[in-house]
């Protein structure tokens, strides 16, 4: 029932602009099986069931007259943000040495910078390549021509003071 639409190509295009890009909260399910519910006139319950959203979230939408009221939010600066050229100057010139966060984050300090390590931390990881995994060859030889030796204190007898050690 999930892969079942109701609305054309042409209508979902149409209903899919007025639908919030991001939300916070509960993971969004498929818009377009929520649309395609109400569109069907299932109840409620069955709208929440299939969608995975409360009862209470489904009345409210349904409730609500008109388009969506959600706006986009404005691109904030981060504190990094004015020094990334900076930064990505200095991993430029360090290359193929690999420059620290810690040492970057006193040169940024110096500069002006009020954010933290861990921005820069990030900032960096998105620089630096991803360096292949090598694989771990093994040793391996035939059986009965190498032999495994744990080195260990065994105590025996009957005086569990008195030590022996076979090495």
């Amino acid at each position: 029932m999930a892969t079942e639409f109701w609305l054309s190509g042409r209508q979902w295009k149409r209903l899919a602009s007025l639908l919030p890009r991001k939300s916070r909260g509960v993971p969004r399910v498929d818009d377009r099986r929520v649309i395609s519910g109400i569109v069907h006139v299932l109840s409620v319950r069955e709208i929440a069931r299939r969608t995975g959203h409360s009862r209470n979230t489904v009345e409210r939408h349904l409730k609500r007259e008109g388009p969506a009221l959600y706006t986009a939010r404005p691109a904030v600066p981060g504190k990094l943000d004015a020094h990334k050229a900076f930064v990505s100057e200095r991993m430029i010139a360090a290359h193929p040495e690999r420059l620290q966060g810690t040492v970057l984050l006193g040169n940024l300090r110096a500069r002006g910078y009020t954010g933290g390590i861990t921005i820069l931390r990030e900032h960096l990881a998105t620089l630096r390549p991803v360096l292949p995994i090598e694989p771990v060859v093994r040793f391996e030889t035939n059986p009965g021509r190498q032999m495994r030796v744990d080195w260990a204190v065994i105590r025996r007898g009957g005086d569990p003071l008195r030590r022996s050690s076979l090495y």
